[in-house]
């Protein structure tokens, strides 16, 4: 859920946009080239960020849906995060490990570096299951309070 609509796909290679309060569709994607039910959507700023089962990872423009570029990461896309900085991506069967996309304050993704992708690989990987794992500990200890 995002901007008060819900976003999500089918196992066919279809992406939606519902109305948050009507339910209506605003705008549909498709990928012939996979299926998205590996991954979930990733807002960063008016670019939503969706992975595929055969390794693309689509940009699409919040608003109208239209794809802003999508790129291929060599293994099927299964999680991620954004911040205001950077795209994470967990990726699996291939060349797994973190992968790392930085993006201007309109949302829209540069390879991190300039040449290529930012493999952060098993190390990468583990740091941000240590982050999250240390901040679901503290969520859990606030509620006890």
């Amino acid at each position: 859920v995002a901007f008060g609509d819900v976003f999500l796909a089918d196992r066919a290679g279809n992406f939606y946009r519902l109305d948050g309060s009507t339910g209506k569709q605003k705008w549909s994607f498709s990928d012939t080239e996979g299926t998205f039910n590996q991954s979930y959507p990733i807002v960063a700023g008016k670019t939503m960020y969706i992975g595929g089962g055969a390794g693309w990872l689509h940009a699409l423009n919040v608003d109208s849906g239209q794809e802003v570029w999508k790129a291929q990461v060599g293994g099927s896309i299964h999680s991620g995060a954004a911040n205001a900085d950077r795209l994470y991506l967990g990726v699996k069967f291939g060349d797994e490990g973190l992968y790392a996309f930085e993006h201007d304050p309109n949302g829209e993704a540069e390879e991190d570096d300039g040449t290529g992708f930012r493999y952060l690989g098993l190390l990468g990987l583990t740091l941000l299951l240590v982050g999250v794992i240390g901040f679901l500990k503290m969520m859990r200890r606030r509620r006890r309070v």
